[in-house]
């Protein structure tokens, strides 16, 4: 599988994947990084305010083997199109990051992927407060 970066904007950076998929990663200071919890109630929130029907929750929870990521799943259904949405926060010592991609079918192996790169997401300079 290919992913290629379609965009940088500011903390974000943007990729897209030959089938459709797409992995929007935010990076910000530690203290500005929400927790899974709060990344999911702010996403769900947001996805609901675009009329987009949550057919299914997955809780936050930690990923195991893994300091400091959480992970949550969201199945959803927009325009009679169903979707898997994949959250991830990273909190590391030099700031953290939101990771929020979309999948057009829950194909495992796609899965495995985005988990891939969460777990390999390295913040190797200290990210100020704005």
């Amino acid at each position: 599988r290919r992913w290629h970066v379609a965009g940088v904007h500011g903390s974000q950076v943007a990729l897209d994947g030959a089938d459709g998929s797409g992995l929007l990663i935010t990076l910000d200071a530690s203290a500005r990084t929400p927790t899974g919890e709060q990344f999911l109630k702010e996403s769900r929130d947001w996805l609901e305010s675009k009329k987009v029907k949550v057919l299914r929750v997955e809780a936050a929870q930690p990923v195991t083997g893994a300091a400091g990521l959480e992970h949550f799943a969201l199945e959803t259904e927009a325009a009679e199109q169903k979707a898997a949405m994949d959250y991830y926060v990273v909190h590391q010592p030099n700031g953290g990051a939101t990771l929020a991609a979309r999948l057009p079918s829950a194909d495992p192996e796609v899965r495995k992927e985005v988990e891939g790169i969460a777990r390999g997401l390295t913040i190797t300079k200290k990210i100020a407060g704005r």
